[in-house]
Protein backbone atom coordinates (compact mmCIF):
# COMPACT_ATOMS: atom_id res chain seq x y z
CA UNK A 1 0.00 0.00 0.00
CA UNK A 2 1.49 3.36 -1.10
CA UNK A 3 1.41 6.18 1.73
CA UNK A 4 -1.68 7.85 -0.96
CA UNK A 5 -3.89 4.55 -0.30
CA UNK A 6 -3.34 2.70 -3.54
CA UNK A 7 -2.79 -1.06 -4.02
CA UNK A 8 0.06 -1.01 -5.94
CA UNK A 9 0.39 -3.78 -9.17
CA UNK A 10 2.56 -6.46 -9.73
CA UNK A 11 4.92 -4.49 -11.60
CA UNK A 12 8.54 -4.25 -11.25
CA UNK A 13 8.04 -0.32 -11.54
CA UNK A 14 4.61 1.34 -10.92
CA UNK A 15 3.29 5.38 -11.63
CA UNK A 16 0.30 5.99 -10.10
CA UNK A 17 -0.90 9.70 -10.79
CA UNK A 18 -2.63 12.23 -7.92
CA UNK A 19 -3.87 15.49 -7.86
CA UNK A 20 -4.01 17.77 -5.21
CA UNK A 21 -4.64 21.25 -4.77
CA UNK A 22 -2.73 23.18 -2.65
CA UNK A 23 0.65 22.74 -0.69
CA UNK A 24 1.10 18.88 0.45
CA UNK A 25 3.47 17.35 2.75
CA UNK A 26 4.13 13.72 3.82
CA UNK A 27 6.03 13.18 7.04
CA UNK A 28 8.36 11.08 7.67
CA UNK A 29 8.04 7.18 6.10
CA UNK A 30 9.73 4.51 4.52
CA UNK A 31 9.04 1.49 2.28
CA UNK A 32 10.43 -1.71 2.99
CA UNK A 33 10.59 -3.63 0.08
CA UNK A 34 9.99 -0.71 -2.63
CA UNK A 35 12.49 2.00 -3.41
CA UNK A 36 10.69 5.27 -4.66
CA UNK A 37 11.85 7.81 -7.56
CA UNK A 38 10.21 11.25 -6.99
CA UNK A 39 9.42 13.88 -9.82
CA UNK A 40 7.00 16.49 -10.65
CA UNK A 41 6.41 17.25 -14.20
CA UNK A 42 5.93 21.31 -12.56
CA UNK A 43 6.86 23.00 -9.85
CA UNK A 44 9.17 21.50 -7.47
CA UNK A 45 9.46 18.67 -4.68
CA UNK A 46 11.03 19.21 -1.35
CA UNK A 47 12.34 15.52 -0.50
CA UNK A 48 14.21 15.15 3.05
CA UNK A 49 15.68 12.18 3.84
CA UNK A 50 19.45 10.68 5.91
CA UNK A 51 19.58 15.06 7.36
CA UNK A 52 19.88 16.26 3.88
CA UNK A 53 17.22 17.96 1.54
CA UNK A 54 17.03 18.66 -2.09
CA UNK A 55 14.63 20.87 -4.41
CA UNK A 56 13.88 18.96 -7.31
CA UNK A 57 12.45 20.86 -10.74
CA UNK A 58 10.85 18.95 -13.15
CA UNK A 59 14.44 18.28 -14.79
CA UNK A 60 15.28 16.32 -12.03
CA UNK A 61 14.38 13.64 -9.74
CA UNK A 62 15.60 11.46 -6.71
CA UNK A 63 16.16 7.92 -5.98
CA UNK A 64 15.11 7.39 -2.78
CA UNK A 65 16.10 3.30 -1.74
CA UNK A 66 13.78 0.70 -0.01
CA UNK A 67 14.19 1.29 3.72
CA UNK A 68 15.23 4.82 4.01
CA UNK A 69 13.24 7.41 5.80
CA UNK A 70 11.79 9.93 3.92
CA UNK A 71 9.47 13.50 4.29
CA UNK A 72 8.34 14.78 0.88
CA UNK A 73 6.54 18.39 0.22
CA UNK A 74 5.66 19.91 -2.64
CA UNK A 75 3.10 23.33 -3.94
CA UNK A 76 2.14 21.75 -7.34
CA UNK A 77 -1.03 20.07 -8.04
CA UNK A 78 -0.20 17.13 -9.50
CA UNK A 79 1.91 14.04 -8.14
CA UNK A 80 3.65 11.25 -10.04
CA UNK A 81 3.92 7.99 -7.26
CA UNK A 82 7.00 6.25 -8.66
CA UNK A 83 7.61 2.62 -7.52
CA UNK A 84 9.94 0.07 -7.73
CA UNK A 85 10.13 -3.51 -6.67
CA UNK A 86 13.39 -3.91 -4.62
CA UNK A 87 13.63 -7.41 -5.72
CA UNK A 88 12.85 -6.60 -9.54
CA UNK A 89 15.05 -3.50 -9.36
CA UNK A 90 17.91 -3.40 -12.15
CA UNK A 91 19.30 -0.34 -10.08
CA UNK A 92 20.03 -0.65 -6.56
CA UNK A 93 21.85 2.68 -5.11
CA UNK A 94 21.86 2.49 -1.52
CA UNK A 95 21.78 6.29 -0.65
CA UNK A 96 18.87 9.18 -2.27
CA UNK A 97 20.94 9.49 -5.79
CA UNK A 98 19.64 12.72 -7.64
CA UNK A 99 19.06 11.44 -11.45
CA UNK A 100 18.35 13.42 -14.83
CA UNK A 101 14.60 13.47 -15.63
CA UNK A 102 15.18 13.16 -19.32
CA UNK A 103 12.18 14.30 -21.75
CA UNK A 104 12.38 10.54 -22.85
CA UNK A 105 12.47 9.27 -18.75
CA UNK A 106 9.63 11.63 -18.60
CA UNK A 107 7.52 10.21 -21.70
CA UNK A 108 8.14 6.57 -20.39
CA UNK A 109 6.91 7.87 -16.59
CA UNK A 110 3.55 8.86 -18.44
CA UNK A 111 3.26 5.69 -20.48
CA UNK A 112 3.93 3.72 -17.54
CA UNK A 113 0.65 4.97 -16.30
CA UNK A 114 -1.24 3.55 -18.84
CA UNK A 115 -3.94 1.08 -18.42
CA UNK A 116 -4.21 -2.09 -20.54
CA UNK A 117 -0.22 -2.61 -21.34
CA UNK A 118 0.55 -5.73 -22.47
CA UNK A 119 3.44 -7.69 -20.00
CA UNK A 120 5.69 -7.32 -23.43
CA UNK A 121 5.43 -3.87 -23.80
CA UNK A 122 5.26 -3.08 -19.75
CA UNK A 123 8.56 -5.16 -19.57
CA UNK A 124 10.32 -3.47 -22.52
CA UNK A 125 9.36 0.36 -21.16
CA UNK A 126 10.63 -0.84 -17.78
CA UNK A 127 13.92 -1.89 -18.90
CA UNK A 128 14.59 1.23 -21.43
CA UNK A 129 13.66 3.28 -18.26
CA UNK A 130 16.03 1.84 -15.77
CA UNK A 131 18.62 2.39 -18.74
CA UNK A 132 17.94 6.00 -18.20
CA UNK A 133 18.66 6.38 -15.04
CA UNK A 134 21.40 8.03 -14.72
CA UNK A 135 22.66 9.58 -11.74
CA UNK A 136 24.17 13.20 -11.98
CA UNK A 137 27.24 13.17 -9.52
CA UNK A 138 27.87 17.26 -9.39
CA UNK A 139 24.27 18.88 -8.64
CA UNK A 140 24.29 21.09 -6.04
CA UNK A 141 21.01 20.98 -5.09
CA UNK A 142 21.26 19.12 -1.67
CA UNK A 143 21.38 20.42 1.76
CA UNK A 144 23.06 18.66 4.45
CA UNK A 145 22.50 19.59 7.76
CA UNK A 146 24.51 19.42 10.94
CA UNK A 147 23.08 17.26 14.07
CA UNK A 148 25.13 19.32 16.41
CA UNK A 149 21.87 21.37 18.32
CA UNK A 150 23.89 24.34 18.56
CA UNK A 151 24.82 24.47 14.22
CA UNK A 152 20.95 22.91 13.89
CA UNK A 153 19.32 25.72 15.50
CA UNK A 154 21.33 28.31 13.77
CA UNK A 155 20.76 25.80 10.45
CA UNK A 156 16.87 25.86 10.91
CA UNK A 157 16.69 29.71 12.00
CA UNK A 158 18.32 30.28 8.27
CA UNK A 159 16.28 28.14 6.41
CA UNK A 160 12.50 29.98 7.93
CA UNK A 161 13.99 33.14 7.43
CA UNK A 162 17.24 33.58 4.92
CA UNK A 163 16.89 36.90 4.04
CA UNK A 164 18.49 38.25 7.21
CA UNK A 165 22.21 38.30 7.57
CA UNK A 166 22.70 35.48 9.98
CA UNK A 167 26.07 36.52 10.82
CA UNK A 168 27.51 33.56 12.51
CA UNK A 169 29.51 35.78 15.09
CA UNK A 170 25.89 36.85 16.60
CA UNK A 171 24.74 33.25 16.64
CA UNK A 172 27.42 31.96 18.42
CA UNK A 173 26.79 35.49 21.16
CA UNK A 174 23.16 34.17 21.61
CA UNK A 175 23.83 30.25 21.94
CA UNK A 176 26.72 31.01 24.23
CA UNK A 177 29.78 29.39 22.47
CA UNK A 178 32.93 30.46 20.57
CA UNK A 179 32.53 31.24 16.56
CA UNK A 180 34.94 28.27 15.86
CA UNK A 181 32.73 25.97 17.94
CA UNK A 182 29.66 26.48 15.62
CA UNK A 183 32.48 26.75 12.20
CA UNK A 184 33.99 23.33 13.41
CA UNK A 185 30.16 21.82 13.88
CA UNK A 186 29.08 22.71 10.41
CA UNK A 187 32.52 21.98 8.51
CA UNK A 188 32.76 18.28 10.55
CA UNK A 189 29.32 17.45 10.22
CA UNK A 190 27.85 19.14 6.67
CA UNK A 191 31.24 19.26 4.81
CA UNK A 192 30.85 22.91 4.11
CA UNK A 193 32.32 26.24 6.16
CA UNK A 194 29.04 28.26 7.02
CA UNK A 195 29.17 30.64 4.76
CA UNK A 196 28.96 28.04 2.04
CA UNK A 197 26.15 26.32 3.81
CA UNK A 198 24.39 29.26 4.02
CA UNK A 199 24.65 30.19 0.16
CA UNK A 200 23.18 26.76 -0.11
CA UNK A 201 20.29 27.54 2.27
CA UNK A 202 19.20 30.42 -0.04
CA UNK A 203 19.76 28.78 -2.84
CA UNK A 204 17.13 25.97 -1.60
CA UNK A 205 14.40 28.68 -0.60
CA UNK A 206 15.12 30.85 -3.88
CA UNK A 207 14.51 27.34 -5.99
CA UNK A 208 11.01 26.53 -3.99
CA UNK A 209 10.31 30.57 -5.00
CA UNK A 210 11.10 30.05 -8.63
CA UNK A 211 9.08 27.25 -9.09
CA UNK A 212 5.69 28.96 -7.34
CA UNK A 213 6.54 31.81 -10.54
CA UNK A 214 7.99 34.29 -8.01
CA UNK A 215 9.94 37.42 -10.00
CA UNK A 216 13.82 36.93 -10.08
CA UNK A 217 13.83 40.36 -8.20
CA UNK A 218 11.33 39.60 -5.89
CA UNK A 219 13.27 36.25 -4.67
CA UNK A 220 16.84 37.69 -4.57
CA UNK A 221 15.61 40.24 -1.83
CA UNK A 222 13.68 37.27 -0.25
CA UNK A 223 16.64 35.03 0.20
CA UNK A 224 19.38 38.02 1.29
CA UNK A 225 21.16 39.62 -1.74
CA UNK A 226 21.66 43.19 -2.38
CA UNK A 227 20.49 42.56 -6.20
CA UNK A 228 18.76 39.96 -8.75
CA UNK A 229 22.62 40.39 -10.48
CA UNK A 230 23.98 39.32 -7.62
CA UNK A 231 21.46 36.81 -7.18
CA UNK A 232 21.63 35.64 -10.52
CA UNK A 233 25.53 35.12 -10.70
CA UNK A 234 25.26 32.98 -7.44
CA UNK A 235 22.81 30.71 -9.09
CA UNK A 236 24.26 30.21 -12.07
CA UNK A 237 28.00 29.27 -9.97
CA UNK A 238 25.75 26.86 -7.95
CA UNK A 239 23.51 25.03 -10.94
CA UNK A 240 25.40 26.28 -14.30
CA UNK A 241 21.88 27.95 -15.37
CA UNK A 242 20.28 31.22 -15.15
CA UNK A 243 16.88 30.73 -13.09
CA UNK A 244 14.91 31.56 -16.15
CA UNK A 245 16.20 28.55 -18.03
CA UNK A 246 16.75 26.19 -14.59
CA UNK A 247 13.34 25.42 -14.97
CA UNK A 248 12.84 24.59 -18.63
CA UNK A 249 15.50 22.19 -19.15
Amino acid sequence: MSISGHEAPPAAITVLHEERRGTTSFGTHSHADRHQVFWSPEGALVIEAEDRDWVLPPSLALWVPAGVPHAARSSTDVWHWIYIDADRSAVGWTSPTVLAATPLMRELIGYLRAPGLTAPARHHAEAVLFDLMVPLEHTRIDLPMPGDPRARTVAEEVLRDPGRPHRLGDWAARLHVSDRTLTRAFVDQTGLTYTRWRAQARLRAALELLARGVAVGSVARRVGYATPSAFVEAFQRATGQTPGTYFKR
